[in-house]
């Protein structure tokens, strides 16, 4: 009886040791899989390797995110009251336009300004945003000094933000909260 319970211990003991080698095994081939795959030398000034569908979606969604932030630390003002102001409108097409300047994704027209106009879907609503794209697509140097003041700003703070300039120029954007701050006052 010894011998047996020995045996199917022996047994039970080189069982479990082939199913931990074999699934050690798997885990070094799926790890040299993976790392195979990745570039050893990342390249974080948008590479080829990412295609632009891709680097299109990261950066409609920063530049909404960003926005709203700006929007929601202000004091969230409504849509409509958002829409009002010619410098916001202005802040929001310089802003759209510095990130895709600095992240030098090259992009069509017709790219351009569907990343346009999902920024402004996001922050004013279809409705309002189909409203006031119509001038500034028909006749853009018809917008008001404080619509080109508003883009200026905007591109101008991005490049600061991301741009290659760095250091104690480097500050986040905060032209549009600023702006919508002094406006609520």
């Amino acid at each position: 009886m010894a011998k047996a319970v020995v045996v199917i211990f022996f047994l039970i003991g080189f069982l479990l040791f082939s199913i931990i080698k074999d699934a050690g095994a798997g885990i070094k081939a799926a790890y040299k899989h993976v790392n195979d795959e990745l570039d050893q030398r990342p390249n974080f000034d948008g590479s080829q390797k990412v295609n632009n569908q891709d680097r299109t979606t990261v950066l409609v969604k920063m530049i909404a995110e960003t926005l709203n932030a700006q929007i929601a630390f202000s004091g969230s003002p409504t849509p409509s009251s958002l829409s009002e102001d010619d410098f916001v409108i202005g802040y929001v097409c310089g802003y759209s336009e510095g990130c895709m300047q600095v992240m030098n994704i090259d992009l069509n027209d017709a790219e351009r300004f569907g990343i346009l106009t999902v920024t402004f879907f996001d922050i004013f609503g279809h409705e309002k945003a189909t409203e006031l794209l119509k001038p500034i697509l028909q006749n853009p140097e018809e917008m008001s000094g404080k619509f080109a003041n508003g883009w200026t700003t905007g591109v101008e703070e991005v490049r600061c933000w991301l741009g290659s300039g760095g250091g104690e120029n480097q500050k986040s954007p905060r032209g549009l909260m600023e702006h919508l701050r002094g406006a609520n006052l």
